[in-house]
């Protein structure tokens, strides 16, 4: 039971956490950025900042249950 308790419980915290990323990258879009440097790469994430910060979120609560 507490395994479909904890695959909620990160459901919500994904919606939630990609609303936030969702507001926050149309207002840093908005920011002025520095210019790329000469030859810099930038390659395209697989995952989107949501999906990372999720994780992290997730882990950081696993290590408080420790």
């Amino acid at each position: 039971m507490s395994t479909i308790v904890s695959r909620l419980d990160i459901t919500q915290i994904f919606c939630e956490v990609d609303d936030f990323c969702n507001q926050w990258e149309d207002l840093w879009q908005q920011v002025p950025q520095l210019p790329s440097t000469k030859g810099e790469r930038r390659s395209k994430s697989r995952m989107c900042f949501s999906e990372v910060m999720t994780i992290v979120i997730a882990e950081w609560q696993w290590l408080q249950n420790l």
